[in-house]
């Protein structure tokens, strides 16, 4: 089947079915995809995605490499996530073949994957997380709520790294006169040990993490992440992370009811489900393609939270 431009199935038409397909059998379009049409630094390791106007059960992705097609948002996304990671700095089209005939994106990998240059020197090295930039699964708009938990910026800091292993402390960071700081009021995390066999790729098991930011603990449970070291190493690119959060706690550190952030979150596609307690207060946040550049900016270990900072709010 011949493959069509997807700007064709964007806007609604009607007479891009091959001769193979005489009848239109249906009005099924394409609003959004992943990678974008065109992207020319998709990142080698991402899902690749088809978003429907309606769920379609005949819609078959078409690659030239293996992968395992499946949906979500209820069959409205066809996913497909490769079995291999792509290869960087390389130009693949992929199609979607569905009730209305075959449409195809066309996208070129950036340079992430590609092997580290020189000498493996990561410690001490610092990355500033912009959440702002991420990609949430979770529900349009739930962006907005993370930075209002947690900020704009968190600081990555590299403490360990081997071909084998790579540890990162995280820090929350706040804007001092337009330069981006360590916040001195948060306790800073030291993130499980990720596993580095694959460099420049890392991934972090399941596990629990906490933060303390003025003076509130902060759960992250079942976190998980990864990502990829540029070849430069300047800046880490196609983080993914996976958190559960309890609104109890954003409620006490934000002095708001966790029902108000429930029903914030509900508003922007993330429902609160129950806790390990039962109660109905938590959201499991899922965010892709974060990207981090490296910072000049000084972090410290911060294992209590200074007098100074007491009864402080955001």
């Amino acid at each position: 089947m011949k493959a069509f431009p997807l700007a064709l199935l964007l806007v609604g038409c009607t007479d891009i079915i091959t001769p193979d397909d005489p009848v239109v059998t249906c009005d099924t379009t394409i609003p959004a995809t992943w990678p974008l049409d065109g992207e020319t630094q998709a990142f080698h390791r991402a899902d690749i995605e088809f978003t429907l106007s309606e769920p379609d059960d005949t819609a078959v992705v078409v690659a030239d490499f293996d992968g395992v097609q499946s949906t979500r948002n209820d069959g409205l996304t066809v996913v497909y996530t490769p079995t291999e990671p792509l290869e960087p700095d390389t130009a693949y089209t992929v199609g979607l073949d569905y009730c209305r005939g075959t449409a195809s994106i066309d996208f070129t990998t950036s340079e992430l994957g590609g092997d580290l240059e020189g000498e493996l020197d990561l410690v001490g090295r610092v990355y500033a997380m912009d959440f702002g930039g991420a990609r949430y699964l979770s529900g349009d708009g739930v962006g907005q709520i993370i930075t209002t938990f947690v900020g704009d910026y968190a600081l990555l800091q590299v403490i360990e790294a081997t071909e084998h292993m790579l540890q990162m402390r995280v820090a929350l960071a706040v804007s001092d006169g337009g330069d981006l700081v360590q916040d001195p009021c948060s306790t800073t995390a030291d993130l499980p040990r990720a596993d580095f066999n694959d460099l420049p790729w890392f991934t972090h098991p399941i596990d629990d993490v906490v933060l303390d930011a003025f003076d509130v603990e902060m759960h992250l449970n079942d976190f998980t992440s990864s990502g990829t070291f540029a070849p430069g190493s300047d800046w880490i690119g196609g983080i993914a992370l996976d958190v559960t959060l309890d609104t109890r706690e954003a409620a006490q550190m934000l002095g708001l009811a966790a029902e108000d952030i429930c029903t914030l979150a509900e508003n922007v596609g993330l429902a609160c489900e129950p806790c390990a307690d039962g109660e109905p207060y938590c959201g499991t946040l899922e965010m892709r393609e974060l990207d981090a550049e490296q910072v000049l900016v000084d972090v410290v270990e911060i294992t209590e939270i200074p007098p100074e900072c007491e009864d402080t709010t955001p």
